[in-house]
């Protein structure tokens, strides 16, 4: 069948396929995107060594290398699955890293696992001949355990070879390929006031909002390049009416088609600004003021803040040397051995909608 007669639930199974064809398939993430046509018979030999035949591999790169590595890594997480399998699951081998995916239909006829290491891939099938239910349990507990078996005793002759880490990606900048199926439309408010954020929303209060516009994946990426434009023309795609149509008629049923009305605030962050930074003035020490380096530094400060007042930090030199939660007039401490003659007292203040101001001040330490 061609490509177009399966749609996009190709990839949850809608699809039939031969266990040999999914493995070919799962051997091309093993080789780096590169697939090689699966043969049975490698090489011809006469009884003195002799090579009558050899097959010729002809490798053809089937995906870029960026995303083979990129699913072996998601495979082969042992951390990941370890919720639904357990840490020491047939699916973890102790001594390398071993990617496998596993796979039950419906009503638990059939029970899937393919896995792979950069060297080998191997697959098992399991399931009645007459496709009458198995057993209520997923392919993790029926197959897994034979495959771990086969793949440990094949690994005895096999060196232990590790996945290429994938290169990290930029995330997506399309909210739908970042699982945000409301709409593929968003903007930023500042959650304290409500308004559009700026610059100076600190990322605590920065809230992101989708623009409910419910429609089929389709209508947002183009398939053959999705983080490319959006199409232009979606319908184009076989596949969009058919989704796309029932799409609607859910989200219409959901009460969600009433809510494409959103109205973006007009008005920018009104809390984080320039003129609600706290104010901060060190009244003590004073600017060039003379230190002893065994005496203890006093710190005073004067602050307005319009918010209440969270934490004061204290720095020397751009070190930390302590913090004030609760009494924000003074700080006392030690100056540590070795302080250079000309040293910073800098004083950080932090109010309840994290504005901060800052101050500082220059000392002169003595021996």
């Amino acid at each position: 069948q061609g490509p177009n007669q399966y749609g996009l639930t190709l990839v949850l199974g809608g699809g039939e396929v031969r266990l040999l064809e999914l493995v070919s398939a799962y051997g091309v993430f093993a080789n780096d995107g590169v697939k090689q046509e699966h043969v049975a018979i490698i090489r011809v030999e006469k009884h003195n060594g002799e090579t009558l035949w050899e097959h010729a591999p002809k490798p053809v790169k089937a995906i870029e290398p960026a995303v083979a590595r990129t699913i072996s890594s998601i495979l082969s997480d042992n951390a990941a699955r370890s919720p639904a399998f357990g840490s020491a699951s047939a699916l973890y081998f102790a001594d390398r890293p071993v990617a496998a995916k596993t796979g039950t239909t419906n009503d638990y006829r059939d029970a899937w696992i393919i896995g792979y290491t950069p060297n080998l891939a191997a697959g098992v099938w399991a399931g009645n001949n007459d496709n009458t239910p198995m057993e209520k349990r997923v392919a993790g507990f029926i197959v897994a355990p034979i495959w771990h078996d086969f793949m440990e005793r094949a690994f005895q002759t096999l060196p232990i070879e590790s996945f290429e880490s994938p290169e990290s990606q930029p995330p997506p900048t399309k909210p739908v390929l970042r699982g945000e199926w409301r709409g593929n439309r968003t903007y930023v408010i500042d959650s304290a006031s409500g308004n559009l954020a700026t610059d100076t929303t600190p990322p605590e209060f920065r809230e992101t909002k989708t623009i409910p516009e419910i429609h089929t994946i389709l209508h947002w990426i183009d398939k053959n390049d999705p983080r490319g434009l959006e199409p232009s023309r979606p319908e184009r795609d076989s596949q969009y009416v058919n989704w796309e149509s029932a799409v609607r008629r859910w989200a219409e049923q959901s009460g969600m088609i009433t809510q494409e009305n959103t109205t973006i605030p007009t008005n920018t962050d009104s809390v984080h600004t320039e003129a609600n930074k706290p104010r901060v003035h060190i009244l003590a020490p004073s600017q060039n003021e003379t230190i002893s380096q065994d005496s203890a530094v006093t710190i005073s400060t004067d602050i307005t803040s319009a918010y209440p007042l969270t934490q004061i930090d204290y720095f020397l030199n751009g070190e930390y040397v302590g913090s004030n939660k609760s009494i924000f007039k003074t700080f006392v401490f030690a100056l540590p051995p070795e302080t250079p003659v000309k040293a910073r007292i800098s004083v950080k203040v932090y109010d309840q909608m994290k504005n901060t101001g800052e101050a500082h001040v220059d000392i002169v330490v003595l021996e």
